[in-house]
């Protein structure tokens, strides 16, 4: 793929990072994608609190969607700091797309009651058509 027109649900590689690319507005916003051992301890780490009862499972540092799609399946896309400057940028270095099911899910998790992101991104992202 190639630098150009990004929408949500892209994969883009920026400072040897892979992310999925949610929305931009006067910044970007999106989802580091974790590996595979990162995204288990990040799961397990949840899970844990979550047995505790612990208000800090709420936390966007646990927050991923365990990926599908072929290219990155069992990788996490994690909502902790989406609007990260170190991700900001005005190309793209494309890399990749999610399939449907992956949008729909990161789509839900942005728009759902406990979300943890940015309210613009929130609004943004319940507009758009996925899927």
């Amino acid at each position: 793929m190639n630098e150009g027109f990004i929408q949500f649900g892209d994969i883009f590689r920026h400072n040897e990072r892979e992310y999925v690319f949610l929305s931009q507005s006067e910044v970007v916003y999106a989802a580091l994608i974790l590996g595979e051992s990162v995204t288990e301890r990040v799961i397990k780490a949840y899970e844990r609190l979550d047995k505790l009862k612990s208000p800090q499972k709420n936390n966007a540092a646990y927050v991923i969607v365990v990926l599908d799609t072929n290219e990155f399946k069992g990788r996490g896309a994690h909502f902790a700091r989406t609007d990260n400057t170190d991700h900001q940028t005005t190309t793209f270095d494309k890399i990749g797309k999610l399939n449907k099911e992956d949008c729909l899910k990161i789509k839900e998790e942005i728009v759902s009651e406990k979300s943890v992101v940015p309210i613009k991104l929130i609004e943004i992202v319940k507009a758009l058509n996925v899927g």
